[in-house]
């Protein structure tokens, strides 16, 4: 950091791929908590936490996530999840917001048909979508034309119909965060025997 310039990070995400038990994340959460009452970082956050192991994170937390990012696209709206991170004030970020570039997803017929009417793309039908459910969302793009077109999303807006439409669409994750780690993420490491 010194380096850039920067002596405290904005925020600081935890994913929750790479602590496997409830006391080994909720202690990291109060390290997290520490690190903002040090002025280390600014805000922290969640990554990755299914909705039980998030719940634990918020039933002990003194500073409440200020982001959570998880999967979520049409396939996967996360409603439930949504509503819980809405009554905190906890931002959603959705992960995958086009569904990894899923075929099935961009071919859905709903988003054909809405595309022709507002003169999108699916892909842009679906991070319009995105932005109405109150989403944050960074579609992975290397390509400058899918740039450009990924933030042309403000001149059309969708019907409360078609919204409703969309979410009747059948729920599938693509990734599915295990309950509990896999085994070699239960390594443990004695760092401070490592130091010499």
């Amino acid at each position: 950091m010194p380096r850039c310039g920067v002596w405290i990070w904005t925020t600081l995400i935890f994913c929750c791929c790479i602590s496997p038990m409830a006391s080994e994340y909720t202690q990291a959460w109060k390290a997290m908590e520490e690190a903002v009452e040090a002025g280390k970082v600014r805000s922290i956050g969640l990554s990755n936490f299914p909705q039980r192991k998030l719940q634990e994170i918020l039933d002990i937390a003194n500073i409440v996530p200020t982001v959570v990012q998880v999967e979520m696209h049409p396939y996967w709206n996360q409603h439930a999840m949504k509503q819980l991170l809405a009554d905190k004030g906890v931002v959603f970020e959705a992960w995958y917001p086009l569904g990894h570039g899923d075929a099935t997803l961009l071919a859905e017929p709903v988003f054909a048909r809405l595309g022709e009417k507002y003169g999108k793309t699916p892909a842009q039908t679906i991070l319009r979508w995105h932005l109405q459910q109150g989403n944050v969302i960074f579609p992975k793009t290397l390509n400058p034309a899918h740039m450009a077109e990924n933030i042309d999303l403000f001149d059309f807006e969708l019907a409360d119909a078609e919204m409703a439409e969309i979410a009747e669409l059948p729920q599938k994750p693509y990734y599915v965060i295990p309950e509990d780690a896999p085994d070699f993420t239960k390594t443990v490491n004695d760092y401070d025997a490592m130091q010499d």
